[in-house]
This record gives C-alpha cells, sequence and structure tokens, in this order.
C-alpha cells in the first residue's frame, strides 16, 4: 500500500471567453396596425378635409395677378347701337347719345380682403379658420393693402392688390412658414431569452416629426442587455398608421469559463495498483456552461496511454517509461446564445513521466492493511520497493485488533493494533488495564442488566471480558394481561453468572396499578429468587410499558404509592430492595424522595449521568458490546 503511488503536481490553467456580441436584427418593414389620424397628412396625399373653393374662394392668384373682379365692365347696349358685342365693348351709337363719366360715386368706399390659410405644401387647408378684414379706401385710390400678419405664415401672394374696376373682394393666401408635424406611439415590450416570458412592464414613446417624414426613429434598450426579435428602431411609416410595436428580448451575455489540470504527473513502471495509473482531473468553472466536451490525447502511447476521456478528465495508465505531453483538447459554444456554433482552440497540457521501481531501496512495502513487509520470516530485513520484482515472499509481523486473550491474560487492540492501557471507555464500558495492557480484575464496577432478550449468553467470556455484576429479570406483569410471568431466561441467566463468579441482583416489571398488584409482583419475585445468593437488591422496573399498557396513565401519586408498596414488601422479606427508572421518570412521574431508604438506580444515556437526587447506580447506554453475548446489551456502573 505504501508503494510510490501515481500523483500530480502544480496546475495549469486556460480561459475561454466568448465574443462579445453586439445586440442587432436585420431591418424589416415592422409595425403594428395602426389608426389614421385625421389631422395628419404625409407629403404624398392630400387631406380629405380640403374642400373645392367657393367663388370667391379659388387659388390665390400670383403676386403679378389681380383677383377677377365679381363685377364686370357694364356692356354695351349691342342691340341699340351698331358693332357693339355681348361681352360689352361699345359699338357706335345710332342715336347719336354721347355717355357721361359716372360722377356718382362716394368719396370713399369699402374693400374686403380674404385671408386664406395653408399647409406647406401651399395646398392643403390649415386648421385655422379663414378670416375677412374689410379695408376702406378713397374713390380715387389705385391699391388697396392688409396690414395684417400672421406669426407661422407669410402671404404667398402679398398683400398689396390693384385696384380693379368694380372689385370689392381680395384674398390673401398665407402659407404655412413650419413643416407641419406628425406624432406616432411606439410601445416597447420586454421578454426573457425565450422571447415568451416577460421581463418588465412595456414601455411607450410619442415620437413628433415633420408630417413629410417617411421614417421615425424610436429609443433603443440595447445597453439595457436587450435585442430586438425583429426589425429595427428606425421604422418605416405606413399610409394610415399612427401606432407601432417593438419586442426586445434579453441578449445572452458573453460567457467565460475555465479549466485547470495539474501541471505534471508521475507514473510507475508496474502493474502495482495504484504505482501505474492515475485519474488526472479536469477542475472547470463553467457557469455558463459552454463547455461541451474535452478530448485528450498522448504524445507518445509507448508511454502512457489516455482513456476514460470525458470533459471532467482522463485516465492516465503507465505503458512504458519515459516522458509524453497528454494534451486536452476544449470545445466550447463560441457565441453567446448559440448552441450550435462551437470553437476548439483552446487546449491544456500536462507533463506525464513513466520511472522504474528499481531505484527505490528505501521506501518499505506494506500490505493492503498497512502492514510493514519484510523479506525474511523473523521480519529482520525490511522489504523495499526495488524488491518488489526480485522476491516474490514477504512475511509481516503478527498484529490483533479488538479483544485478545494471550497467555492467560486478556488485552484490548485499538484498530492500530495498539494495546490500551489505563482507564479506558470500550464500547460504552469502563475498564482497567495495567501498565503492560492486561486487563485488571475484580474492580466490581462494571455490569449489565439482561433478559430472555439477550437469548443464550456465554458467561464465562462475559466473565473474560471484565464484567463485574449483572442485574437479571426475574419476571413482569403483562402490559395488557396483567397477568404475572416468570422470564424463561431467568433460572439459566442467575446460575450461569453465579457460577462464573459474577455479582448478581433482580428486577422485576411492574404494571401495577394498585398497591396490592405491587405487593403480588414483589411476593413473587421474593419466591422465585428463594435459594440464590444476591449481592444486589430486587429492583422495582417502573417505566412505560409498549403500546397502550395498563400503568401507562396512572398519576404520579399512585405510581409512587404502588413502587413504595413493592419495596416495602421485599424489605420486610429479608431483601435489599431497590428502584429503577429513567431521570425523567424520577424528576416527573414518581417522587423520588419517597425512596431515600433504597437503592436507586438511574437510566441517562449520556457521557455523564446529571440526575441532581441520590442514586447508587448508572444505566449508561443500552447499546453495550460484551464478549458472549451477542447484539447489543444494556451497560451500567456501580458505585
Amino acid at each position: 500500500s505504501n508503494f510510490p503511488k501515481a500523483s500530480v503536481g502544480g496546475s495549469t490553467k486556460v480561459d475561454i471567453a466568448q465574443a462579445a456580441v453586439t445586440a442587432s436584427a436585420k431591418r424589416v418593414g415592422y409595425h403594428a396596425t395602426g389608426t389614421k389620424s385625421t389631422d395628419v397628412t404625409t407629403s404624398s396625399e392630400t387631406s380629405s378635409e380640403t374642400t373645392t373653393p367657393k367663388s370667391s374662394e379659388t387659388t390665390a392668384p400670383k403676386s403679378s395677378e389681380t383677383t377677377t373682379p365679381s363685377e364686370t365692365t357694364t356692356p354695351g347696349e349691342g342691340g341699340q347701337g351698331t358693332g357693339g358685342d355681348q361681352n360689352g365693348t361699345p359699338g357706335d351709337k345710332t342715336d347719336g347719345t354721347e355717355t357721361k363719366p359716372d360722377d356718382t360715386k362716394p368719396d370713399k368706399y369699402e374693400i374686403t380682403i380674404v385671408h386664406m390659410f395653408y399647409k406647406n405644401d401651399g395646398k392643403t387647408k390649415a386648421d385655422k379658420a379663414d378670416e375677412k378684414e374689410t379695408v376702406t379706401v378713397a374713390k380715387d385710390a389705385k391699391t388697396v393693402s392688409s396690414a395684417k400678419t400672421y406669426d407661422g405664415y407669410k402671404a404667398s401672394n402679398g398683400t398689396t392688390f390693384t385696384i380693379q374696376d368694380g372689385a370689392k373682394e381680395y384674398t390673401i393666401m398665407w402659407v404655412a412658414t413650419a413643416a407641419d408635424k406628425a406624432t406616432y406611439k411606439v410601445t416597447h415590450n420586454f421578454f426573457q431569452a425565450d422571447g415568451k416570458t416577460k421581463a418588465e412592464e412595456s414601455k411607450s414613446e410619442d415620437i413628433t416629426v415633420d408630417a413629410t417624414a417617411t421614417e421615425i426613429q424610436a429609443s433603443s434598450y440595447e445597453a439595457q442587455g436587450y435585442k430586438l426579435a425583429e426589425g429595427s428602431t428606425k421604422i418605416k411609416v405606413a399610409a394610415g398608421t399612427t401606432a407601432y410595436t417593438l419586442n426586445w428580448v434579453k441578449a445572452a451575455a458573453a460567457a467565460s469559463a475555465s479549466v485547470t489540470v495539474p501541471q505534471t504527473a508521475a507514473l510507475y513502471n508496474s502493474t502495482i495498483n495504484n504505482a501505474n495509473a492515475i485519474g488526472l482531473t479536469a477542475t472547470l468553472t463553467d457557469a455558463g456552461n459552454i463547455i461541451t466536451n474535452i478530448t485528450w490525447a498522448s504524445s507518445n502511447e509507448k508511454v502512457v496511454k489516455v482513456s476514460n476521456g470525458a470533459k471532467t478528465g482522463c485516465t492516465l495508465t503507465a505503458v512504458g517509461k519515459g516522458s509524453a505531453t497528454v494534451t486536452g483538447t476544449i470545445t466550447y459554444l463560441s457565441k453567446p446564445g448559440d448552441t450550435k456554433t462551437t470553437a476548439s482552440d483552446k487546449k491544456i497540457t500536462c507533463t506525464v513521466t513513466v520511472n522504474n521501481f528499481t531505484g527505490n531501496t528505501t521506501t518499505q512495502l506494506k500490505d493492503k492493511s498497512g502492514r510493514l513487509l519484510y523479506k525474511d520470516s523473523e521480519c529482520k530485513k525490511p522489504a523495499t520497493v526495488a524488491d518488489y520484482n526480485a522476491n516474490g515472499t514477504y512475511y509481516t509481523e503478527p498484529v490483533y485488533t479488538g479483544w485478545q486473550t494471550i497467555d492467560g491474560k486478556v488485552y484490548y487492540y485499538t484498530s492500530n493494533h495498539q494495546r490500551v492501557t489505563g482507564s479506558q471507555v470500550i464500547s460504552g464500558i469502563s475498564y482497567n488495564f495495567g501498565s503492560d495492557g492486561a486487563l485488571q480484575q475484580g474492580s466490581g464496577k462494571n455490569g449489565i442488566d439482561v433478559s430472555s432478550h439477550q437469548g443464550n449468553i456465554d458467561w464465562a467470556s462475559v466473565k473474560a471480558a471484565g464484567i463485574n455484576f449483572a442485574i437479571i429479570r426475574v419476571g413482569y406483569r403483562g402490559s395488557q394481561t396483567g397477568a404475572l410471568v416468570e422470564d424463561s431466561c431467568f433460572k439459566k441467566n442467575i446460575q450461569g453468572a453465579t457460577a462464573n463468579g459474577i455479582n448478581v441482583g433482580v428486577y422485576f416489571f411492574t404494571q401495577a396499578t394498585t398497591e396490592a398488584e405491587a405487593v403480588e409482583e414483589a411476593s413473587m419475585a421474593l419466591t422465585l429468587c428463594s435459594g440464590y445468593n444476591l449481592s444486589y437488591p430486587i429492583f422495582v422496573d417502573t417505566e412505560n410499558g409498549s403500546g397502550a399498557a395498563r400503568a401507562n396513565g396512572l398519576d404520579k401519586g399512585t405510581r409512587t404509592a404502588c413502587v413504595a408498596a413493592f419495596c416495602k414488601t421485599i424489605a420486610n422479606g429479608g431483601r435489599k430492595a431497590g428502584v429503577y427508572a429513567s431521570k425523567s421518570w424520577y424528576n416527573n412521574k414518581i417522587d423520588a424522595s419517597a425512596f431515600s431508604n433504597y437503592f436507586i438506580w438511574v437510566a441517562q444515556y449520556n457521557t455523564t449521568c446529571n440526575y441532581k437526587g441520590k442514586y447508587n447506580m448508572w444505566q449508561y447506554s443500552s447499546k453495550g458490546s460484551v464478549p458472549g453475548i451477542k447484539g447489543n446489551v444494556d451497560v451500567n456502573i456501580a458505585y
């Protein structure tokens, strides 16, 4: 067992990291179904609210044009003169009457200027309502002007007009100077990496752009560890759609891992177990589970072979003397969130040396039990590792474990084959050994209590093991029937113990519920013990019976009276009386002060007895092991 074992030394480590991946997605025309806003019009369509101008609301004239008068020049009387046409051009007067100028026109008169408002495309009516303005001019005025201005608008056809004869109304077309705006709502939904489980509450944003814009720019959440499931944060505007949705999923973070193996390994070129083979363990730090496998190979299989390869390591087996490099090739997932793409660009190595045993003349051989081996039967010449192949026969010194009887004396040997001396507790029993390790007899302190449960007992072996006294069950009352029963092994136990020089006492298991029954139990014990020499008392054993035993429910006073009646009957019969109960029973179930004149035997399974009352004997374990008795046995110390 002490062959130089295969060993490893030092450590070498390889770190693996996935390449960081920037969250992105190809752009597609991704949008949610929206509702066309009635007050937003893109540059490619005309508002549905543009009305057909009335006769007085025709498209405003260019600055070089005047509004067509609403009153035409007075037509000539074509039917009464010659050469007149239906448009009113004067013809030759046939009646010789001359037309005089109209001097009835007032000195001042009013002209109406209509202000019409358009969006910046100059075609679509703006939301602003048309206005009318009344301007008073002199009858000989040549022009008329408006002094009004409107923020955000400019007059596309000017604010001054040449007065046309008979024209009482002029129109100014005001065109918006700023582009019209449109507002779109974008809702962002957030999911875990599976694309189904909600990661956090949705967020919405309103984006206002020129009404003519063909795309809008939504916010990005890549910095928060998300990537778009599809589409782009640049959203193409669709006609009639004002609401859009973007779905974000958790982006897989780039994971890292490491692999560590021993830097060196030493083997021996022999078939001896633990020398020619060893497991090479790979220690993985891989919280992200990105390492999928490690394949192992030897640079020289005539020196060392590799088997049982896995990502946790492999087995190295020596083949011949020499040196070789064992390499582990690490396969890992190279992209975050991708379970298919792998890389195998990381390797880790261990240098393995294989030696022969012939040069080791200092390490002494041991057998599988760890005992030193010798080359001679007298165990004078140690066998070394170098001797292994030269001589196939080896010898060991005799060793012992446990109880041994040598030359009529009893000894106890530890698992290290050493004799114990002095005071010792073995299997729960206290023993005294001399300076030579021999068991000291006659201390009179170590005892057992037995019944038919222990079966046949080899009392000679019990005595040889250092047991000085035994308390033997004499009988019991049935827990259910109440019948009095003699223990089936009482006679042979008391006779066997006495014959081997073991001091004895007896106990009776009580189930008395009245003082009369207790007297009956004590009388039976006295009768059965007649003719036997008792060194210890006749004890009444008071404790719970199994199941719904007849005496389990007694109150403290009744139970105390029953126990006292038993003891008094024993004492009156000329025997020493005693009480057996647990520490808890003495404290709670009986009045211990009533038994101060009797022998007290207390049960407490512990390394020490801490019962505060007076006691003469301590039952400290129910699992004692004593030669001559099969199975466990109660063990006691008497004071």
